[in-house]
């Protein structure tokens, strides 16, 4: 008890009396030891200055023009197969996204499904680019942030219900990965994309009660692991199938593997 008391001169009195008393309970007092060094060692993010910076490589690769090019072609060509031509070209084959509000986007099937519910709804959506930062080299890839301001009138039929007339506008910020696919094609491979959807559901006029969501969220607490990894791209805030399976969400993806959820479930 006294090498206790010498290993944590700062222990609240409280606690310091509470180790008195507990001193014939070993279990208890093995926890005192871990509350007092939670105590003194405060939590920190040092790790992830490793974690996230570029290994070293060539920077030839025009990252902040393939951002804004690959906006204007997916999301403001006002034709359908343009817009399908925009997605294969610009989108890696096993493209998966995670947006605001339980959404989740696995593959370019899923992502064609996404992409046609909105612009049915909001033919006239524009979404301007306030800003494009890119970290990373030709040879692993690069980490890109994107904050844009969307605005759109809700004249079709959207994942939100009948066309309602009414003008919407939000701010964002898109996190993709892009990277090389071979034979210099650049493509991204994930994304993490956090839109106001409160401002967005205001403007439409829906209560976000209405709505699904997941009871919690999603997304593991990894300790020193970077939301994109360096070299293959993987998102690592990517729910497993069988959490999206569990959980109230919004999912795209291919047909055949949402008629293969189902039938598990």
């Amino acid at each position: 008890l006294h090498q206790f008391e010498l290993a944590c001169p700062h222990l609240p009195p409280l606690l310091l009396v509470a180790a008195r008393l507990a001193y014939s309970m070993p279990a208890f007092a093995t926890m005192l030891v871990a509350l007092a060094s939670a105590r003194t060692h405060p939590v920190n993010n040092t790790c992830m200055d490793v974690s996230t910076v570029p290994p070293p490589g060539p920077k030839s690769f025009d990252c902040r023009r393939f951002v804004i090019e690959s906006t204007d072609a997916t999301w403001h060509q006002r034709n359908w197969s343009a817009t399908e031509e925009a997605i294969t070209r610009y989108f890696a084959p096993g493209w998966q996204s995670v947006r605001a509000f339980g959404t989740i986007i696995d593959g370019l099937e899923g992502l064609q499904a996404f992409m046609k519910e909105w612009l049915v709804g909001f033919p006239d959506v524009f979404i301007r680019v306030a800003d494009v930062f890119c970290e990373g080299n030709d040879e692993v890839g690069y980490k890109t942030t994107m904050p844009y301001v969307l605005t759109a009138t809700n004249l079709g039929r959207s994942p939100y219900g009948p066309a309602t007339g009414r003008e919407v506008k939000y701010h964002g910020i898109a996190n993709c990965y892009i990277k090389d696919m071979g034979n210099g094609r650049w493509q991204y491979t994930s994304e993490w994309d956090v839109p106001d959807m409160w401002s967005f559901l205001v403007g439409l006029g829906i209560s976000i009660d209405s709505l699904p969501h997941s009871a919690r969220d999603l997304m593991t607490i990894d300790q020193c692991k970077p939301l994109f990894e360096w070299g293959s791209g993987k998102m690592n805030w990517f729910p497993t199938p069988e959490r999206v399976a569990a959980s109230d969400l919004r999912v795209y993806r291919a047909v055949a593997a949402q008629a293969g959820a189902v039938a598990e479930g």
